[in-house]
Parts: structure tokens; sequence; C-alpha cells
């Protein structure tokens, strides 16, 4: 799964550049662009849920030529590392010129694909760096988008799917899977 590639004439639109007079395409497409971002903000909101419950490992929205989460890891972690094993579960990853791990996301990801992207990265952050159990603190962070009612106690929908496959992939690596 690749990242969303922000196109050229969005950032122009944007800036109101080269408007021709009388036009609705640069309103439309400026509405368009504001649509994209409530999207992305959605998905990157459920990957940070995902990975917080999981793992304890904070995602949070960044904008740019691709759309992506930044993945914050511990000090000291090989994020060229993590990033080439998370391309290797055929999720888009990389490593910005900051040191940055992140890890892309799309406008159009189905809750499946989404489900995905999370479930890469806690496959590869639970294997390579150990950690997982982050329930107890998850308490410890503030979430940093909102997700509408409050949250309770026992998690439903795509948001149950995760934690119960992340739960499998834990188990498998610990070898106490009972599949």
């Amino acid at each position: 799964m690749l990242a969303w590639r922000t196109p050229p004439s969005a950032t122009a639109s944007e800036n109101g550049a080269n408007e021709p007079t009388g036009s609705m395409v640069p309103w439309a497409q400026r509405r368009l662009l504001e649509a994209t971002r409530q999207a992305l903000a959605a998905v990157a909101a459920d990957v940070n849920a995902g990975l917080m419950e999981t793992v304890g490992v904070r995602a949070t929205w960044v904008e740019g030529e691709r759309a992506a989460v930044q993945i914050h890891l511990p000090e000291g972690t090989d994020k060229s590392r993590i990033a080439a094993a998370i391309d290797l579960e055929n999720v888009e990853a990389w490593v910005t010129e900051q040191g940055e791990l992140r890890v892309g996301i799309g406008p159009w990801y189905t809750t499946k694909e989404t489900d995905q992207v999370v479930l890469s990265v806690i496959k590869v952050v639970h294997v390579l760096l150990g950690l997982h159990g982050a329930a107890a603190s998850t308490d410890d962070h503030q979430h940093e988008y909102s997700h509408g009612p409050e949250e309770t106690e026992q998690p439903s929908g795509h948001r149950f799917r995760i934690l119960k496959e992340a739960k499998v992939i834990i188990d498998l690596v610990r070898g106490t899977s009972r599949r």
C-alpha cells in the first residue's frame, strides 16, 4: 500500500495561484483538498489509536508530498531497519532526512487497509523492539485526535479486530498461539 501523493495542482489551487476569473474549478479543488485532509486525519487517528492500544507507540499525521503518519519510537531505535521491515509487510515506510519514521496512508483506505497499516507496524515494532501490552500505558498518554463519543473500556468494530489480530501476532511470536 502506497502513500497518497498530493497533486501539485492542489497546492497551487490552495494558494490561489493563477485562478482564472469566474471559474469554479479552483474553489471546487480547495473543497476537495479540505475533504481529503479530513479523511487523512481520520485514517491517522485510527492508526494512532490502534498503535497506542496495542504497543504504546504514538503516531501523528504529517502533511507533505506523501500522506503519512510519523511513528514515534524510543530513542536510539534503528528507524531505517523498522522502515525496511514495514515495507516488507507491503506498507510504504521511509525515514526522512530529519530521521523521522513515516508510514504511508491514503484518504481512500478502507477499514481493512487501515487495519493492515496498524497490524504491520504492530508486528514489526513487537518483533524488532519487543514492545507490547500497551493497555496500561495508554492512560499516561493524551490522544492527539478526537474520536467522537467518550472511549469505553471495551473496544468495538475495527479497533477490536486490530486488538484481536495483534494478540494473535504477539502470541505467535511468543510461541503461545492456540490456533
